[in-house]
């Protein structure tokens, strides 16, 4: 190596300033990139910098990587900087080539896309290492579930070895080098109450590969034991950390139905229709499956009898399946409302509450068979009750307005939107303004004061 003794410049270029982003003290950081000294003593690398060119009183020790994060730089302040290698002896090199930033407003990290591999398989040659070769083994038929959504043969794989290889690319990245299992959560489950799913208890293996993700993201490609994660989804919480650089966690879900060919979209269960679809669909000798093909479950890149093997060890019924998890949000969940302010004496019993300074609602006996009527003084909202019927509960959920509704047997939901309430149709359960959450019970929009709802039907008075 040349050293500074020495006449001879070694330039080390710094070859890229990339991401600005919030730092840990609420100043903006810079992160740097440069190319490796190829001398074979070297041991590390020293960041300098300063706010004139060629005049760095500002130091950072990197270590013996190619990048480095530069925190508590002020914004619209111009900085230069410049890199130096360091040997065993402690001999340090002359300066880089000299580049310079105008740190602009803070910004933060962005995850922009969350994939799934088949690790260890054919498609990246049976290595379980992680490297370039697990590009061509990312599953490019199958998406991440995001919260708020409903599962779907999108979002789970059928993969014997199970869920083994995930990748998040994030842009922006706040220290690739430093990236590890303690910058994320991972939990399993089978049910849509993700709050009660188990961590899980095999830590993974992480690492980055700078620029390899897309648009020139990070990829950070996550690797878990063959089998660990079998027949169950699996939660991936990438934390906000100051390595990361996100500003808020990012949460999404894979699952594993070890198996399921998509012979009946609703469900998940892997049986013998399964096994049967792989026979009929077997390949002949020459043939490559596609690593998208259904009936290839080891991804071999063949279709045989070795994939209807794995149906049957796997085989699953509507008890153990792989469920299709919903994660939409209900109708009350997690609403913050405050009592409803009721004039006059008769307020029917189950009337709930009203979130925010919505209008006060009176209560008064109507005539004929439906029970009693609430009737809105402003916004014109009218529920009406048949028999048995309640309105137990009216919530607000981004704007929309909601009735919990209790229907009785033979009892059914309409609605008008015409001011004096005439032609009124039936809401069926399949409507999208109509969600049941229980037996007898229906979530229904309410978009006040242009539509309106009632119960009618057969009275158990």
């Amino acid at each position: 190596m040349v050293m500074k003794s020495q006449l001879t410049v070694f330039y080390l270029l710094v070859v890229a300033i990339f991401h600005l982003f919030a730092s840990a003290s609420g100043g903006a950081s810079v992160t740097l990139r440069w190319d490796a000294n190829p001398e074979t003593d070297v041991v590390g690398y020293r960041v300098y910098y300063g706010t004139s060119s060629g005049n760095y009183p500002l130091s950072l020790d990197a270590g013996n990587v190619t990048t480095a994060a530069v925190t508590d730089l002020a914004e619209g302040q111009e900085y230069y900087f410049a890199v130096t290698a360091v040997n065993a002896a402690s001999l340090e090199s002359l300066p880089s080539e000299e580049v310079s930033v105008v740190v602009s407003a803070a910004t933060s990290a962005s995850v922009v896309a969350r994939l799934v591999f088949y690790n260890d398989s054919a498609w990246d040659g049976y290595d379980s290492g992680i490297n370039a070769a697990d590009d061509q083994a990312i599953a490019a038929d199958k998406a991440a579930l995001l919260p708020g959504q409903v599962a779907s043969f999108l979002n789970y794989t059928s993969f014997d070895l199970g869920l083994n290889g995930i990748m998040v690319d994030i842009n922006g990245l706040g220290a690739p080098a430093e990236i590890g299992a303690s910058d994320f959560v991972f939990r399993s489950g089978n049910t849509d109450e993700v709050s009660t799913w188990e961590p899980v208890v095999q830590v993974p293996m992480v690492e980055v590969r700078e620029g390899a993700g897309t648009g020139g993201s990070d990829r950070v490609t996550i690797t878990f034991p063959n089998e660990a994660i079998l027949k169950t989804w699996l939660e991936v919480t990438v934390l906000p950390t100051q390595r990361t650089g996100l500003a808020e966690p990012d949460t999404f879900y894979f699952g594993n139905a070890v198996g399921e060919t998509g012979s009946d979209l609703s469900n998940a269960v892997v049986n013998s229709l399964d096994e049967l679809r792989i026979r009929v669909n077997g390949q002949t000798s020459g043939q490559v499956a596609a690593i998208g093909n259904l009936f290839d479950v080891n991804r071999d890149k063949v279709v045989n009898a070795f994939d209807e093997v794995q149906v049957r060890v796997h085989n699953t019924n509507s008890q153990t399946m792989l469920r299709m998890i919903d994660l939409s949000p209900s109708p009350t969940q997690s609403l913050q409302t405050q009592p409803l302010a009721a004039s006059g004496s008769s307020v029917p019993e189950g009337d709930g509450t009203l979130d925010g300074s919505t209008t006060s609602i009176s209560a008064e006996m109507s005539v004929g068979n439906l029970g009693v009527q609430a009737n809105g003084d402003d916004d014109g909202a009218v529920v009406s009750y048949a028999g048995e019927c309640k309105h137990l509960e009216v919530v607000r959920v981004g704007g929309d307005a909601w009735l919990l509704l209790e229907v009785p047997n033979g009892g059914a939901i309409e609605t008008s939107s015409a001011a004096d309430l005439s032609n009124w149709l039936p809401v069926s359960e399949t409507d999208t303004a109509v969600y049941p959450v229980a037996s007898g019970m229906f979530a229904v929009r309410m978009n006040c004061p242009q539509q309106y709802f009632r119960i009618v039907g057969k009275l158990d008075l």
